[in-house]
């Protein structure tokens, strides 16, 4: 089987030089490789190092690509290689993020991709027996889990072994993975961290609850010494014991009150060897080896610890599968709320806020809705004969003016003659009133001020905006029920 790598995780060393033990099996190249270089070439003599991810597309022979690490440029790569098709072997990292993940998990519902977690705990054979012998109910009843971890900083100045919230996270990734499969699908979590310093903590501590599951308990601290691991099951028959010594020590197992023969015949674990072994199984894949899912639950049960540490309470974990569907209708739901939200605003804002800005007296209202306003545009200029478009303007509010009990306003100009002048004007707009036959035109017809005349407007333009994007989400909602596919 040929692949390539992308990433520069230390954590892939095991896997290169088992693949370069076996002569079915090469590593063809590696892009993104940092420091690793000269490791990778006494491992993999032929490697090719190139310079650019985007590379490894082009090499028909590559069947899957390692991705490690958690550089940006790395993981940008991985979605894009992902998309072209290519299947991805993915070495998990609490810092490469649930949101890349989820996308990952996006192009796999869409292109079919294969994408296969390696979560190494996992093929370790006393685990496998182990969850044989809980299952068989050798230890009764699960009444706990527990996993003490002392982890060696990346950088010590002598000083307290405080260790970066990244290596906490990234230790309780596995860990919690190992977790769930030995307890199963935690539902809650709550975590604490203790002697935090800038972004550093001293000690970290973590619960996963679930209903009918015994309760799992992990701690982590920094040690000064060497990395220390140590797992305890606890049942009511008896208990058993998992510890191992530095990042890759064996596992020693022992047990309390109960026999697990199998136990004792457990051959040394290489952990390449392991890993290759579940990538190359082909339709017969190894049954302890994690599922995508695993890795999605795994990081949502990280992503709750950090949660639970910044609102310091303990946080319920959503277990459900992430596909694009779910994302979608998780958008269209905020987006729905959103709109629900803006209208209602929008609706205050007309019934409220809007009315504090009209100016026009109630006569002006009255005459304006009835197009009875007469302007200095209907008369010759600086006169008060009514010019064609003024006479026009007469006759059409003459013919309805007994339709209704709306005013005829003369605007009145603020000028040294403006109000002698709208009297005039007002006499004779009712002079023609009255040779149109319309009764009563002296008492209908008023004179007055006109203001805010863009006030129709803005509150047309303001119910626009407070209706029409509920009204677009809505028929976007009617399109997507009529284009669903069909169901048998």
């Amino acid at each position: 089987m040929n692949f390539a790598l992308l990433g520069d995780d230390r954590a892939v060393l095991p896997l290169i030089r088992a693949i370069g033990r076996h002569q079915d099996h090469r590593v063809e190249c590696a892009a993104m490789i940092g420091s690793l270089e000269r490791e990778l070439l006494r491992a993999a003599p032929g490697l090719l190092i190139l310079p650019t991810w985007d590379r490894i597309l082009i090499g028909n022979e590559i069947e899957a690509v390692i991705v490690c690490g958690h550089r940006s440029e790395t993981l940008e790569g991985a979605k894009q290689i992902a998309a072209a098709g290519k299947p991805l072997v993915i070495l998990p990292k609490a810092s490469q993020g649930s949101t890349w993940i989820y996308e990952l998990g996006l192009i796999r519902d869409e292109g079919h991709v294969s994408l296969v977690p390696v979560f190494a705990d996992r093929l370790r054979p006393p685990l496998h027996t182990l969850r044989a012998a809980i299952d068989a109910g050798v230890l009764g009843r699960l009444l706990y889990l527990q996993i003490d971890r002392e982890v060696v900083p990346e950088q010590t100045d002598g000083g307290a072994a405080l260790l970066t919230k990244d290596q906490v996270a990234d230790a309780f990734l596995h860990d919690a993975d190992l977790l769930r499969s030995l307890g199963g699908d935690y539902g809650r979590v709550s975590s604490v961290q203790s002697g935090v310093v800038a972004n550093r903590v001293a000690a970290a501590a973590t619960t996963l609850m679930g209903e009918n599951l015994p309760e799992a308990t992990w701690t982590c601290r920094g040690s000064a010494g060497r990395s220390e691991w140590k797992l305890v099951i606890a049942g009511e028959k008896g208990e058993v014991t998992v510890a191992a010594d530095g990042e890759a020590g064996e596992w020693v197992v022992r047990t309390d009150r109960v026999t697990i023969p199998e136990l004792a015949g457990v051959a040394s674990f290489d952990v390449g060897e392991a890993m290759l072994a579940s990538l190359v199984a082909g339709e017969r894949p190894v049954p302890r080896a994690a599922r995508w899912s695993d890795l999605i639950r795994a990081f949502e049960v990280v992503d709750g610890a950090r949660s639970s540490v910044r609102r310091r309470r303990a946080i319920d974990l959503h277990l459900e599968t992430t596909s694009e569907r779910n994302l979608f209708k998780s958008h269209m739901t905020a987006a729905g709320c959103l709109m629900l939200t803006f209208t209602l605003v929008g609706v205050v804002f007309l019934l409220l806020v809007m009315p504090l800005f009209d100016v026009r007296s109630r006569t002006q209202i009255e005459a304006q809705r009835a197009d009875a306003i007469i302007r200095a545009t209907d008369f010759a200029a600086a006169t008060a004969t009514l010019n064609d478009q003024g006479s026009d303007h007469v006759q059409k509010i003459a013919a309805h003016l007994d339709d209704g009990r709306f005013p005829v306003l003369i605007a009145e100009y603020k000028s040294t003659d403006g109000r002698h002048l709208a009297e005039r004007r007002r006499d004779a707009v009712v002079a023609a009133l009255a040779k149109d036959g319309v009764k009563g035109a002296a008492e209908r017809t008023q004179i007055g001020p006109v203001v805010g005349e863009w006030y129709p407007l803005a509150l047309q333009v303001v119910r626009v905006l407070a209706f029409l994007p509920l009204g677009i989400f809505l028929i976007l909602q009617a399109l997507v029920f009529l284009a669903r596919p069909a169901t048998k």
